[in-house]
């Protein structure tokens, strides 16, 4: 048997409950011949009969019958589910929110998000949540990335401020001198580097007259987080963006000059076609 299509199962609906073709084919506005084209089309999917006559009158079979009511069934679930659907993008607090940014930006983005519903973050990179936004499997992208797609808006989310941030102790072997631009605790403690690049601490070393070869570099590594870890440890230091949230007590965080350092600025992104709902059209504070 083929798949019945939605329509023909409306037609017999409407037919049976209005107890005629004429009453049914006014109530959904098409004429006689077109309803009784729908009928006939439906029952030829079928392998047993669905109507048989009592004189001039078109009635159901006993199989018809059995069809006529998981028919009003099948419709009724439909409805329920758009009618469900509505009701969740009616109501924000019924909706989620799929989020795609890195690790480090989870607690500070779940901050700067206005959102009612719930939100669900997904670890990636800014190349896969785009990747994954334009392919439908997450709402939102953070990313450091400005794409230009016709189906992508994207707004500015996190101005990242540059800071040295290292373990106090380490700090106070050094004096009272201001850390960051003490020479020699700059080469001389163990530095962890964001990647081989040493992004970020690398505009801040050209300020102080240094390069990468002069200092005690002792970790590389691609993850603000790990780096982290490392600092509160008192296994270095590190220039990170002050997105990078602690609650150790112990660690000094020092805010570089905006000028010597760039900022980090990552834009929430998502599918313009989101914009036509008010809960995904207002989610920066």
């Amino acid at each position: 048997m083929k798949n019945p299509q939605t329509s023909q199962m409306i037609a017999l609906v409407q037919f049976v409950d209005s107890g005629s073709l004429e009453k049914a084919a006014t109530q959904l506005n098409i004429t006689q011949p077109a309803l009784s084209m729908q009928l006939k089309r439906f029952e030829d999917q079928f392998k047993f009969p669905l109507f048989d006559y009592v004189g001039k009158k078109k009635v159901l079979t006993p199989y018809g019958e059995a069809i006529y009511k998981e028919s009003v069934r099948l419709l009724n679930e439909i409805q329920s589910s758009f009618d469900g659907i509505e009701r969740i993008f009616g109501h924000p607090k019924d909706q989620l929110l799929r989020v795609g940014c890195r690790r480090e930006l989870i607690q500070i983005s779940r901050e700067k998000l206005k959102f009612e519903g719930t939100i669900q973050f997904f670890p990636m990179t800014s190349k896969e949540a785009i990747a994954k936004l334009l392919s439908q499997e997450i709402d939102v992208a953070i990313s450091r990335e400005l794409v230009s797609s016709s189906e992508l808006t994207a707004k500015l989310l996190i101005s990242n401020k540059p800071c040295l941030m290292v373990h106090s102790e380490l700090a106070a072997a050094y004096g009272k001198r201001s850390i960051e631009t003490n020479k020699k605790f700059l080469t001389e403690v163990p530095v962890i580097l964001y990647d081989k690049k040493g992004s970020m601490l690398s505009d801040w070393l050209i300020r102080m007259d240094l390069n990468l070869s002069q200092l005690n570099v002792k970790y590389i590594c691609d993850d603000w987080l790990t780096i982290l870890d490392f600092i509160e440890a008192g296994a270095g230091y590190s220039v990170v963006p002050d997105s990078l949230i602690t609650t150790n007590e112990l660690i000094k965080s020092i805010e570089l000059p905006k000028n010597s350092v760039p900022s980090y600025e990552y834009f929430l992104v998502q599918r313009k076609s989101s914009l036509k709902f008010p809960a995904f059209s207002r989610l920066i504070k």
